[in-house]
């Protein structure tokens, strides 16, 4: 058994379900997390210069390129990685590319100041990233495909 292939148990006792590498399920939630609180100080900083704090909007244009952006394709990878040879299920893998579409339009409507789609699409990234980062927290977080007690004999 390979070290990606390592069977952890999940859950002890008895129907334990074999889980998804260690390693793969530590980095996938660490990014997820991350890039959920990242993605979530991009509103406060838009706040603060909607308050009046003008500086604000070149933190908040930074942070969109240098971390929410890259935190998006990092967790792409991560979640390439959980699902293949970690054995994850695959639509982590989907929801991320989805998340980090959006938020790659969502710089494109930044920057060209379509405010009436850039607030509720940013609105939007953050329900994602608060619902994947929930996951991610979860006990059945990190279960194999197909390996829930109630999908065996």
């Amino acid at each position: 058994m390979g070290s990606t292939e390592v069977a952890l148990i999940v859950a002890g006792g008895e129907g334990a379900v074999p889980g998804v590498a260690r390693s793969a399920r530590w980095a996938f939630r660490t990014v997820i997390t991350v890039h959920a609180i990242d993605a979530f100080a991009q509103a406060v900083l838009a706040g603060g210069f909607l308050d009046g704090r003008f500086e604000l909007l070149g933190l908040h244009r930074d942070n969109a390129i240098l971390g929410v952006v890259v935190l998006g394709y990092l967790q792409i990878l991560v979640a390439v990685l959980y699902w293949r040879p970690g054995g994850g299920p695959a639509w982590p893998l989907a929801a991320s590319a989805v998340i980090s579409a959006a938020e790659s339009l969502q710089i494109v409507l930044g920057f060209t100041r379509r405010i009436a789609l850039h607030v509720p699409l940013g609105v939007a990234i953050i329900a994602g990233m608060a619902l994947l980062a929930a996951w991610a927290w979860r006990g059945t977080f990190g279960q194999r495909r197909g390996s829930s007690p109630e999908s065996r004999p």
